[in-house]
């Protein structure tokens, strides 16, 4: 554990990279966030002679640890969210004497902290709290001075929900914030605010593009599969920005990327072993199904005996809430004229 002073009434505690912050004004004691489970005693110590906690998420990360407070001192007051409450008492598997936050309100045992609520920024129970001028974030503004850096830690985390951080930016940047306070990360003060809110919302901004992106993944073993995404990619490039890639010749990383960054997705996929290759399968495990769930595909392929590889990326996808433009397109070993016509009928059930 390290500690050391933002201001003379507030100080920061880290535990493991995470941290937690004490507000001393004289009349009241109040600590801010918390820590993961193995550092519960270190923070109980710290915490000890608070008269409340404020859980800015129940994230076990950032809550587990509050068990052994509540052990030793189950009267402490502790504030969270609705979701948060419920959650923590789970966590820490006992009874708390808990006080809901509800957004824009103030603190009823510390009237000078401010509750606003930012749902999903990154769990659903998160809030921040601000406090003479400070801005207590969460993992929201998290990461600098870290080897991940403020984007780093944004795109590993809150990416996500970039549709939650912005209406965060939003709702935050109309309060009077001289100091920004961070579960992970350094401080950042009054002058590098502007750049730092500038900065996250062009990271969480939405893409506008003139013409919709078609990202079609494949996976060939005798050619079969890859003239079918072939054909693919020639006939959507009409209407669409089209990206074909080649799920054996490509880093996993770069198919994922480009899945979720798709507006229509297209998997084809020859069958192994009465399954689709792993290639396939990771592509799958890949796709963001927060902003991507809805997203039109067609799963399409060439097969030797039953085609089970294509049949079961198609049930996979329907399950995690995609949505199919048309039947698979299945062709036994090489397409003909016909099998190609009938790709094409399937392609043009895309939605314009």
């Amino acid at each position: 554990m390290s500690a050391n002073k933002i201001n003379e009434r507030v100080t920061r505690y880290s535990f493991g990279g995470v941290n937690c912050y004490l507000i001393d004004d004289g009349r009241i004691r109040v600590m801010i966030g918390c820590v993961p489970e193995m550092y519960g005693d270190a923070y109980a110590a710290a915490a000890g002679a608070a008269d409340a906690v404020i859980l800015l998420t129940s994230k076990p990360e950032y809550a587990a640890g509050l068990g052994v407070l509540i052990k030793n001192r189950p009267d402490i007051a502790v504030y969270a969210s609705p979701a948060g409450l419920r959650n923590i008492k789970e966590i820490v598997g006992c009874d708390i004497n808990e006080h809901i936050v509800k957004d824009g309100a103030a603190c009823s045992l510390a009237p000078d902290i401010s509750f606003y609520a930012v749902p999903d920024v990154h769990w659903v129970d998160t809030v921040s709290a601000v406090y003479s001028g400070i801005l207590f974030s969460g993992e929201l503004f998290s990461g600098a001075g870290t080897e991940q850096g403020l984007e780093g830690f944004y795109r590993s985390r809150l990416d996500v929900n970039r549709g939650f951080v912005r209406t965060a930016l939003e709702k935050l940047s109309g309060i009077d914030i001289e100091t920004v306070c961070p579960a992970r990360g350094e401080a950042i003060y009054a002058d590098g605010l502007d750049s730092l809110f500038e900065s996250f919302r062009q990271w969480s901004g939405e893409k506008v593009r003139k013409t919709k992106k078609a990202v079609i993944i494949y996976a060939s073993f005798s050619g079969f599969t890859r003239l079918l995404a072939q054909k693919a990619a020639e006939r959507l490039a009409e209407k669409y920005e089209s990206r074909l890639i080649n799920a054996y010749e490509t880093a996993e990383d770069e198919i994922i990327s480009e899945i979720n960054d798709a507006d229509i997705l297209l998997i084809g996929t020859h069958t192994v072993n009465r399954n689709a290759p792993k290639e396939i399968w990771r592509a799958v495990a890949g796709i963001d199904l927060v902003n991507k769930r809805g997203m039109e595909y067609l799963v399409f392929g060439s097969f030797g005996w039953a085609g089970d590889g294509i049949k079961l990326i198609n049930t996979t996808l329907a399950s995690m809430g995609l949505r199919r433009a048309a039947k698979p397109v299945e062709v036994l070993f090489r397409p003909s004229a016909e099998d190609i016509a009938d790709l094409y009928k399937a392609l043009d059930k895309f939605s314009e």
